[in-house]
């Protein structure tokens, strides 16, 4: 359990310190507004997946939560200043194989056990984008970390 904790709780980092910033925003600069919003709501899921892991995750719950990261996809590449769009799909390759990975495992936390190596191998690949999309949810959203 606590080696699917660590890989559940790593994908948090999907989108950087947003998790925990989840609701802290202040004054977005105009430009990259929008990709500020659309961030906004998706740490705000990311938070929630975060209370989930503290206490009892139920797979329903884990499915809505995860349907509604993944939905925010288009919104997220459509926003995305021209500068981190490379970045926004590289993230969404991990978070693509995550939702997989959690599909296979009817959405239990501990159900992806078999596939914390392959997903941890991602995150390393992928952790020059995370850390971009921190810098700019830091420095333009004004995103509190």
């Amino acid at each position: 359990m606590r080696t699917a904790t660590a890989c559940v709780v790593t994908t948090m980092l999907v989108f950087g310190s947003a998790a925990a910033a989840s609701a802290s925003q202040t004054a977005a600069r105009s430009s990259g507004s929008d990709f500020c919003a659309v961030s906004k709501g998706v740490a705000q899921y990311l938070a929630n997946v975060e209370n989930q892991l503290r206490s009892s995750p139920s797979p329903t719950r884990t499915k809505a939560v995860w349907g509604a990261i993944m939905s925010a996809e288009p919104a997220m590449k459509s926003s995305a200043p021209a500068s981190l769009k490379g970045d926004v799909n590289r993230v969404y390759v991990v978070a693509t194989a995550i939702n997989t990975d959690l599909k296979k495992a009817n959405w239990s936390i501990t159900g992806l056990l078999p596939y914390v190596t392959s997903l941890n191998a991602q995150m390393t690949k992928a952790k020059p984008s995370f850390n971009a999309l921190d810098n700019y949810w830091r420095t333009t959203c004004k995103f509190k970390t």
